[in-house]
């Protein structure tokens, strides 16, 4: 009969839940990186914005208007950059809690499977010896055999 583990539906259980968190953690740094991504496209506006201020303020004859139409836009950008800091390091900590409860269910799945290899080689400890008792029964019954035709012959 072969090794069938009682817990293999909780093994299953235990993975599949390892698997969705690894997911959510999967699509948490996902998020992360497009935020980051924001923040660097946004910066890269506001270093646009201030060559264009300087561009202005070179020129002989430059436009108040514009100039201050670029540092209005200059203040939004980083209103901007400061709301998406703010929502990366809110994601932060959910990426942290997501990485604890990973280590958790890995840790919860390594126990289970460890379980299953200390069942597994006691079945098969079981299995040698149970096969070891019959070798010595037939090897036992030989002997008997031999003996009681020997004894027939003399």
């Amino acid at each position: 009969m072969p090794f069938r583990f009682p817990l293999a539906a909780l093994l299953t259980l235990r993975e599949h839940r390892r698997d969705l968190v690894r997911q959510a953690l999967g699509e948490l740094l996902s998020q992360d990186q497009r935020l980051q991504q924001q923040i660097e496209s946004a910066r890269h506006e506001r270093r646009q914005s201030v060559e264009s201020i300087r561009q202005l303020t070179a020129d002989q004859q430059f436009d108040p208007k514009a100039v201050s139409s670029h540092r209005l836009y200059m203040a939004w950008q980083d209103q901007q950059i400061l709301l998406v800091e703010d929502q990366r390091t809110a994601l932060a900590a959910k990426i942290e809690r997501c990485r604890q409860l990973l280590v958790k269910a890995d840790q919860d799945v390594k126990a289970i499977e460890q379980l299953e290899q200390t069942q597994h080689a006691a079945y098969l400890d079981a299995l040698l010896k149970k096969e070891g008792r019959e070798l010595e029964e037939v090897w036992q019954a030989g002997q008997l055999q031999k003996q009681g035709l020997l004894q027939q012959h003399v």
